[in-house]
């Protein structure tokens, strides 16, 4: 009776141990995935200003799996325009987003995950060359942030976490004018 006692003790903290391994794994899994997956954008599209152009504008977003993200950045690529830019808004894989050179103002952002913005967004705010004067903005889409989610060598004029739960279009129209103020 001890010995089968003991061998169903065995059998459930090994059927224990597995469980929460592959829910470990899958947890891991998922956090990186996110990213991973949720970085291929790679559509472009140029919007142009109604009257005279005062700059070239570069926004380039991480979807992220909610989406939230783009329509942050296509509010605030619509309030750039409004303003008189040439506005590119690109997804951060696109082969407009490589190129950086030829823009007065750079907007790059993201997904919040676990803390801080987008490692694709973070890659690409710390290895992204502006040309000098360049006004560099980020923001990030998320609730659950750190202090300061962007990378502190990035070298940016403003950023702003935009929470996904209030009026969305007020806060980018801020992050906006905070930019190009």
């Amino acid at each position: 009776m001890k010995i089968l006692k003991l061998v169903i003790i065995a059998i459930a903290a090994i059927v224990v141990f597995g469980v929460l391994a592959v829910a470990g794994l899958v947890a891991f899994m998922g956090y990186v995935g996110t990213d991973t997956l949720s970085s291929r954008a790679t559509d472009s599209q140029m919007l142009a200003p109604d009257g005279t152009v005062a700059g070239k504008a570069l926004v380039v977003y991480n979807p992220g799996l909610s989406g939230n993200p783009e329509t942050a950045a296509k509010l605030i690529a619509g309030d750039l325009r409004d303003k008189g830019y040439e506005v590119c808004l690109a997804g951060i894989n696109s082969t407009a987003a490589a190129d950086v050179s030829s823009y007065n103002v750079i907007v790059v952002g993201g997904p919040i995950y676990g803390g801080v913005v987008s490692s694709s967004v973070q890659s690409y705010l710390t290895t992204m060359v502006p040309p000098e004067g360049a006004v560099i903005g980020a923001f990030a889409i998320g609730n659950n942030y750190s202090e300061q989610p962007f990378p502190t060598e990035a070298g940016l004029k403003t950023s702003a976490v935009i929470s996904q739960n209030r009026d969305m279009d007020s806060q980018c129209a801020g992050f906006t004018a905070k930019l190009l103020d």
